[in-house]
């Protein structure tokens, strides 16, 4: 269980790690919150604890570096659905539709003497459909597929750096402020 400092001002800790960058502060800042460590707190308050895999699960879901990699990592997997699209055939349809109307005089048949209007009405429908295979691209496709995978395993092992940076990054801060409540428990 991790016990806050007595009344500290959020800019008494540090949790940046010395490093002074601005994203790795704000992480370590959420993991000091998720901690208990930063955040002033009345005398009557409620304290929060936290085991250290849930600190760590919950600055992964903060950390800017472990969303992106995770962003990059699906990016990567629609990019693997795409190449397997290039096996696919490529199918196209086409419907068109016309309507005309001319006018003209009317007309009597001789024989039966029948009038006839001299407007013309004609209409037209038209569909198509069309499928192509390519069977032979010069590997282009077998190309495409192998270098989509391999950037998929490069994203999918920078999300396992990303994720062990942060699991660090917040074991040093959870270990920080459990000897920084030690010492106070010990000062006291």
């Amino acid at each position: 269980m991790v016990s806050p400092l007595p009344e500290p001002a959020i800019d008494e800790v540090d949790v940046s790690g010395g490093r002074g960058r601005p994203g790795r502060r704000l992480a370590g800042l959420v993991a000091g919150i998720a901690l208990g460590v930063a955040v002033a707190r009345p005398a009557g308050a409620q304290q929060q604890s936290v085991t250290l895999d849930e600190a760590i699960r919950l600055s992964e879901r903060v950390d800017p570096t472990v969303v992106a990699a995770l962003g990059q990592l699906r990016t990567t997997g629609a990019g693997v659905r795409a190449a397997v699209g290039g096996y696919l055939p490529t199918l196209s349809t086409s419907a068109n539709f016309g309507n005309s109307v001319s006018g003209g005089p009317s007309s009597t048949d001789p024989i039966t003497g029948e009038v006839f209007s001299g407007d013309a009405r004609s209409s037209s429908l038209s569909l198509g459909a069309s499928a192509s295979y390519t069977l032979f691209d010069g590997f282009r496709r077998e190309a495409q597929l192998r270098s989509a995978k391999a950037q998929d395993r490069e994203a999918d092992a920078g999300l396992d750096y990303e994720r062990a940076q942060n699991a660090l990054r917040t074991t040093t801060t959870f270990l920080s402020a459990l000897q920084a409540a030690e010492l106070t428990r010990v000062a006291n």
